[in-house]
């Protein structure tokens, strides 16, 4: 696999379904370069077309695309759904989370940091809270493979973690509550983010973070979608 397409495919294997808009800018491809990648990952069965409504589709990586990067363990494909919304989103945080801004930072994705916990417990291990990424949210149900709740970024920083959510819509005041103790609750975490699009969602998430007593470590922040 040669130089572009190898970096498109390793961008789209760290999320669940990403646009050829952010195949670009985060690699800073031109568009006839990135086009030529796609092609040649759609072409050896790498990566799959997504339809996303009329005269708009995504990328997804396909378990040939997968292995061809890492025999590990990862999380199933993205299935089509009214959050494709939220995950397209997700992406856009994490180019912007990659953009320069937190330079001594390392950066994952929800589904690399998936990934990471999937491969432990491949390994026979047990997920302590030390080794996983995973967080573990008391009443609040959780899809992933692990049972584990994952923010849309992670960023990794010497002296401790910083989880940045996604949060488009509200969500249940206790559920949210509930979320933030957990965050304040484990060391590793020095700093929140909430990323919204709405001052509806944002004065709930001051609400929550108050009533959690995180709200000195809590930051709210305007969501870019290019």
């Amino acid at each position: 696999m040669e130089g572009d397409a190898e970096r498109v495919l390793q961008f789209a294997a760290s999320h669940d379904l990403v646009l050829a808009a952010q195949i670009r800018a985060f690699l800073r491809l031109e568009q006839t370069a990135a086009q030529r990648a796609v092609d040649a990952l759609l072409a050896g069965g790498c990566l799959a077309r997504v339809g996303l409504g009329p005269g708009l589709a995504g990328f997804a990586t396909t378990p040939q695309g997968r292995e061809a990067l890492c025999p590990t363990p990862v999380p199933r494909p993205v299935v089509v759904d009214r959050a494709v919304r939220a995950r397209l989103g997700a992406v856009w945080v994490w180019i912007r989370s990659r953009d320069g801004r937190f330079p001594d930072a390392r950066v994952l994705s929800a589904r690399e940091a998936l990934a990471h916990d999937l491969t432990l417990l491949s390994n026979g291990a047990q997920l302590p809270r030390s080794e996983r990424y995973g967080l573990r949210i008391g009443g609040v149900p959780s899809r992933s493979a692990t049972g584990l709740h994952y923010p849309e970024v992670l960023l990794q920083f010497h002296d401790g973690w910083c989880a940045v959510h996604l949060q488009l819509s509200p969500v249940g005041q206790e559920e949210l509550v509930a979320r933030l103790r957990s965050y304040g609750a484990d060391e590793r975490y020095g700093k929140l983010v909430f990323v919204v699009e709405r001052e509806r969602v944002a004065r709930q998430v001051e609400r929550a973070a108050l009533s959690a007593g995180v709200a000195d470590v809590t930051l709210v922040r305007w969501m870019e979608w290019s």
